[in-house]
């Protein structure tokens, strides 16, 4: 697995804490820190990711001690945009 530093991946948020958010791709274990989010990114933790998000990280590092891997955010995934032919007022999610 050490093989996938500096690789970009689609991970999911697993956790949030003050100091970074947890995220999981496939069954790797990753985290970014806050300073690895926020350098082009602003917001709050909670503000800015809800648990599920899917998000496009670039792995920094390989932590052995932790089996898990550090990495710095590339983007969020954009939310689901509505279409033209969506009704004013309705979200293409749950309508």
């Amino acid at each position: 697995m050490i093989g996938l530093v500096g690789q970009r991946v689609f991970a999911k948020v697993t956790r949030l804490e003050n100091y970074g958010v947890y995220f999981v791709f496939e069954s790797v274990a990753i985290i970014a820190l806050a300073p690895d989010i926020f350098e082009g990114y602003g917001g709050a933790m909670n503000e800015s990711f809800l648990i599920g998000d899917l998000v496009e990280l670039e792995l920094l590092g390989h932590i052995p001690s932790k089996r898990e891997y550090r990495a710095k955010l590339v983007r969020k995934r954009p939310a689901r945009s509505k279409t033209v032919s969506e009704p004013a007022g309705r979200s293409a999610i749950g309508s």
